[in-house]
């Protein structure tokens, strides 16, 4: 077991792990969050999380994928929100997902997968690698922890099967514990409790909500 501290300094001396790896001064996280009829409030504090990341704010790219059936969302509005974080990160991509398009349900996994396309789009043109690009598929309140990208860095460029790989993180449902309904806290408490359980057991765990893959894997799947 290695404690954070030590991932931490491990990702100051790279680790060769195939011929086909990126530096890490070349890992880019593309982060897409889907949004339906979530308040502007909540995107902000999952937006803030991201600024406040330990990591190179110009390698962080993100695409918010807005439901175009959504009446909550005006471009506008969406423009109002955007406008603080645009100098903010690498990339600041803003897209609607089509409502009604053939082969598919209104289900969070369309809109991600309409926005990760378009993102990845927009990557390509700009000159990047697939190998240097991780995907963060965020759910819209999700709020990373400080090191998020940085571990994730480090296991995604020491992982031999990176190119097959998905990566669960440990998910903590406590985001707006004290503004919640007693019974709400504690099914919270006790997702929290599950999840930090099922995570010593990795061989079962399941990508859910939050997680993150490389682009190669994600384009091979």
């Amino acid at each position: 077991t290695v404690d954070e501290a030590e991932e931490l300094a491990a990702l100051r001396h790279w680790v060769h792990s195939g011929s086909d790896v990126p530096v890490p001064t070349e890992l880019h996280h593309l982060v897409v969050i889907p949004v339906a009829n979530e308040g502007p409030e909540i995107l902000r504090s999952t937006l803030d999380a991201l600024t406040a990341a330990d990591y190179p704010a110009e390698r962080l790219l993100v695409c918010l994928s807005f439901e175009a059936r959504s009446r909550r969302w005006t471009e506008e509005l969406i423009d109002t929100l955007v406008a603080p974080y645009r100098d903010r990160f690498g990339m600041v991509l803003t897209t609607r997902h089509p409502d009604g398009r053939p082969g598919e349900t209104q289900v969070k996994g369309a809109n991600v997968t309409w926005g990760a396309r378009v993102a990845v789009a927009e990557l390509r043109d700009r000159g990047l690698q697939d190998s240097q690009v991780v995907v963060s598929a965020l759910d819209s309140d999700t709020q990373v922890s400080r090191h998020y990208f940085a571990v994730l860095s480090y296991t995604y460029l020491t992982d031999p099967g990176r190119d097959v790989n998905g990566y669960q993180p440990v998910l903590l449902f406590h985001n707006n514990v004290w503004d919640v309904p007693a019974v709400s806290r504690l099914v919270g408490y006790f997702a929290s409790m599950w999840t930090l359980v099922d995570s010593t057991q990795p061989r079962r765990m399941q990508l859910f909500s939050s997680h993150a893959i490389g682009l190669p894997a994600l384009v091979g799947v």
